[in-house]
C-alpha cells in the first residue's frame, strides 16, 4: 500500500495556480507560438512545444498529463475552453487545426460558450470577413468531440473507448480534456459506504478510484495526446 501511494505521488507534480490570474487579459505570443498564453507553465510549455509539426498532432510521445486544481469559480473551465480553442482552431487563425477529446462530468461544459472563445480569438488573430469568421469557427467545433458520462462507471468506460473512436473516425487526438473530475466522489462513497473492509485496497471505492486512475494513464498512454484533467 505505501510503495504503490509513494509511485503514484512521484509521478505528481505541482504548479503554481497564480498564473491563471494573468488568464483574463490575455497576451500575445512571439510569432510561431500558441495565440495565448494560460499562465500555468507547465501547460504553456506543453502548447508551444508538443503542437509544432505540420500534422497537427503530438510530435514525442512525451505529451503530459496534467490536473488543474482550484476553487470553485477559479477559472478551471475557462483554461479548458482556452486549450481547446488553441487546439481546433485553423492554422491560418492561430491554431493547430487537429482534434480534442472534452469529456464534460459535471454538465457545466457549454459548446456557445467554447464557440464565443473561439470567436473572440479570430477576431483578434485575423482580419477576416464575417461569413470566413463563421467558417472558421464552424469547422473548429467540429474538431471538437463532446462526452458526457453521467458516473464513475461511466466514465472509466468512455476513457477506455476514447483509443477506438479516434482510429475508427481516422482521426489524431490533438488534445483530452476532461471537466469537472470528481465531480461523483460523493455519489461513489454512498455507494460504497455499507461495505467496511480492514484493507482500504478492497473496498469498493478504493478499488473504483484506482481503475480510474489506471484507465486514464492507459488512455492517455494510447493517445499520445495532451491530456488535461480540472478536478473539482
Amino acid at each position: 500500500m505505501t510503495s504503490e501511494l509513494e509511485r503514484l505521488l512521484s509521478q505528481i507534480t505541482s504548479e503554481s495556480a497564480r498564473g491563471v490570474a494573468r488568464l483574463a487579459p490575455l497576451q500575445r505570443s512571439p510569432p510561431g507560438l500558441p495565440a495565448v498564453f494560460t499562465g500555468v507553465e507547465a501547460l504553456d510549455d506543453a502548447l508551444r512545444g508538443i503542437y509544432d509539426d505540420d500534422s497537427g498532432g503530438s510530435s514525442s510521445g512525451d505529451a503530459p498529463l496534467l490536473e488543474l486544481l482550484g476553487l470553485p469559480g477559479s477559472g478551471k473551465t475557462q483554461v479548458l475552453y482556452h486549450v481547446c480553442t488553441t487546439i481546433a482552431l485553423p492554422r491560418s487563425t492561430n491554431g493547430y487545426e487537429s482534434h480534442v477529446l472534452f469529456i464534460d462530468i459535471d454538465g457545466k461544459a457549454s459548446p456557445r460558450m467554447l464557440a464565443q472563445h473561439m470567436r473572440d480569438r479570430v477576431v483578434r488573430a485575423a482580419a477576416m470577413p464575417a461569413s470566413e469568421i463563421e467558417q472558421a469557427i464552424t469547422q473548429a467545433l467540429r474538431r471538437v468531440h463532446f462526452f458526457a458520462p453521467s458516473s464513475t462507471q461511466s466514465l472509466i468506460a468512455t476513457l477506455a473507448m476514447l483509443p477506438k473512436y479516434v482510429h475508427d473516425k481516422g482521426i489524431a487526438a490533438g488534445a483530452l480534456l476532461i471537466d469537472g473530475l470528481g465531480a461523483n466522489y460523493w455519489v461513489d462513497r454512498k455507494e460504497a459506504a455499507h461495505i467496511r473492509l480492514r484493507s482500504r485496497r478492497a473496498t469498493p471505492f478504493f478499488r473504483l478510484q484506482q481503475l480510474l486512475v489506471d484507465t486514464l494513464q492507459l488512455a492517455h498512454q494510447r493517445l499520445g495526446c495532451l491530456a488535461v484533467a480540472a478536478s473539482l
